[in-house]
């Protein structure tokens, strides 16, 4: 079985049910791509989006808790990258129907790869936030990145 065999089949309705009992929020969850899980931006009713992740039961616990810490070490060091929120109990990835979630800050923009022509001051950027984040994980370790 491959790793595209364990991704969740969560809906967007289940998807506004775990953001309403697990985070406290009322959405409205819209389907993004994803490769591997199932991600949805919700859109609250009054304030800022999120996205959903709802992880491939494939990925452990251990690999999400270091993709975390690394997204908060780029945080840190004044990287735009997406903070993870906690559920009402306190946690930052809670499990739920069976598949760990976590719920991240939404980011608007366009991707990359739609955009066309990359002026220089684009790349420049993108250029200066790579650094950033190099810099910003210069060091850290997970045994879980190995």
């Amino acid at each position: 079985m491959s790793l595209l065999d364990h991704t969740p089949s969560t809906t967007p309705s289940d998807a506004e049910r775990i953001a309403r009992d697990v985070y406290g929020l009322e959405v409205t969850a819209h389907a993004m791509a994803s490769e591997r899980d199932k991600t949805f931006r919700l859109d609250t009713h009054d304030g800022p989006a999120f996205v959903m992740k709802v992880s491939n039961s494939l990925d452990t616990l251990e690999l999400l808790q270091a993709q975390t810490q690394a997204a908060e070490l780029g945080i840190a060091a004044g990287v735009p990258v997406q903070a993870v929120r906690q559920s009402l109990s306190g946690e930052q990835i809670p499990t739920v129907d069976g598949h760990f979630v976590r719920l991240l800050d939404f980011i608007p923009g366009v991707l990359l790869g739609e955009v066309t022509p990359k002026s220089a001051s684009l790349r420049e950027d993108l250029g200066r936030n790579v650094g950033l984040l190099s810099r910003a994980l210069n060091g850290y370790d997970h045994p879980a990145a190995h």
